[in-house]
């Protein structure tokens, strides 16, 4: 969504499910927590026990605040985390899964892409689907 990268980094391969957990804020959700210092490095707890998600999370990156639906409307405090950091358990996993999601898949060949897809599914999230 080429929205920059203020301070820090954004997620990447490497904050896999065995990494530490980690998080990147907007702009927004900084200057409302954390006023006047950096926040990176800076702890962001996602606890409740209603989401199955109890990790605090490590601050690595900051995004600039984007503004949602039209120029005057207003913007929303965000946090992004690695999808694969989410346990499959968690309230924000079933979320993640049911989010309609749009792929664009590039083959070469005569490949039957609709069943690859789904098997690759499956494999990933077998209590989700794959059938």
């Amino acid at each position: 969504m080429n929205t920059p990268v203020i301070r820090g980094r954004m997620i990447n391969e490497d904050d896999s499910a065995s990494a530490p957990f980690v998080v990147v804020i907007n702009e927004k959700l900084a200057k409302d927590y954390f006023a006047n210092e950096d926040p990176i490095g800076k702890q962001l707890a996602f606890d409740g026990e209603s989401t199955g998600l109890r990790k605090t999370a490590t601050i690595v990156g900051v995004l600039g605040t984007q503004v949602d639906g039209s120029v005057s409307g207003t913007s929303e405090s965000l946090a992004d985390v690695s999808f694969q950091q989410i346990p499959t358990t968690s309230l924000y996993y079933a979320a993640l899964i049911k989010t309609v999601v749009f792929y664009m898949v590039k083959t070469r060949g005569n490949v039957a892409v609709a069943s690859e897809m789904r098997n690759v599914f499956h494999q990933v999230a077998p209590e989700y689907g794959g059938g």
